[in-house]
């Protein structure tokens, strides 16, 4: 079997997305997983696309967590790496709680 590139395979899958850059988005939609209503600073969430994943989820040091988990931020990115661009944008992330008014996009809100 003959060793291909990754720049091999997606050839195609870019140049669509070169004509057509709405393919290039992505949804992913979770659903809420029985979680410990004791603890408000963990969830859990179970991608459709897959019933038997499940993501656990909690807060991240700054509004009171553990770093335990990976938070929302970590999970639901709000700037995936995309095949058009050689490195990926990383905007800057602002919980609701600490909203920064100054920013050019809305905040992420969950």
């Amino acid at each position: 079997m003959a060793k291909q590139t990754i720049r091999e395979i997606q050839r195609g899958i870019r140049e669509g997305y070169i004509q057509d850059p709405q393919r290039a988005q992505v949804e992913i939609r979770v659903s809420n997983v029985a979680s410990d209503l004791s603890d408000p600073l963990h969830c859990a969430v179970r991608p459709e696309a897959v019933h038997d994943v499940v993501w656990q989820s909690g807060a991240h040091p700054p509004v009171g967590g553990v770093s335990d988990v990976p938070c929302s931020a970590d999970l639901l990115p709000l700037s995936p790496p995309s095949p058009l661009r050689s490195a990926p944008a990383k905007p800057p992330f602002r919980s609701v709680k600490g909203c920064d008014r100054q920013l050019s996009q809305p905040c992420l809100t969950m």
